[in-house]
């Protein structure tokens, strides 16, 4: 026989206590069905012990809001056998043609962005994107040997955030 904190015995011989979620190794399942403990008080001998049943409930809504930014960049001078473009968070537009003071962050694993060159989306082991403002925030193309881009080649870069909410209701 053992005692627990409150007074009550327990004969581990007699009744196994193990709460459902243990059994079924799911959180989920405890908090979706009911489990039951053995309560009773030090001597009570001759009287049967009370079963409690608790019952716990939840539900969880996720909610996704993008947030989805454009960034213009035109190629001033031509790019004449240049390994790398590096081109400056400041040298870029916004969707309303406002200059640019930052790149925005990237959420971590709820985000993405693309590159386009002349409206032709790049694949993405070709290009390296860093936040921040001027002389930090940039967007560093790598291009093939012997590349050429001429004067008035456009940049676009399309930056995806996900802002997820979650709500969970928990009921009794």
């Amino acid at each position: 026989m053992e005692s627990c904190l409150n007074g009550t015995q327990v004969s581990h011989r007699k009744y196994r206590l193990f709460p459902y979620f243990l059994e079924k190794n799911s959180f989920k399942s405890f908090l979706t069905s009911s489990f039951s403990y053995v309560v009773g008080k030090r001597g009570d001998r001759g009287m049967g012990l009370k079963i409690i049943k608790l019952a716990v409930t939840s539900e969880t809504k996720i909610a996704t809001s993008p947030s989805v930014t454009r960034y213009f960049y035109e190629l001033i001078e031509p790019s004449i056998d240049k390994d790398t473009l590096k081109i400056d968070a400041a040298d870029f537009i916004d969707d309303a043609g406002n200059n640019v003071e930052s790149l925005p962050v990237l959420n971590l694993n709820n985000s993405y962005f693309h590159v386009f060159i002349n409206g032709v989306l790049q694949m993405s082991d070709h290009f390296a994107y860093t936040a921040g403002e001027s002389g930090i925030g940039n967007l560093l193309v790598m291009l093939p040997e012997g590349t050429t881009l001429a004067e008035g080649t456009s940049f676009i870069i399309e930056v995806i955030n996900f802002n997820p909410i979650f709500i969970t209701t928990v009921g009794t």
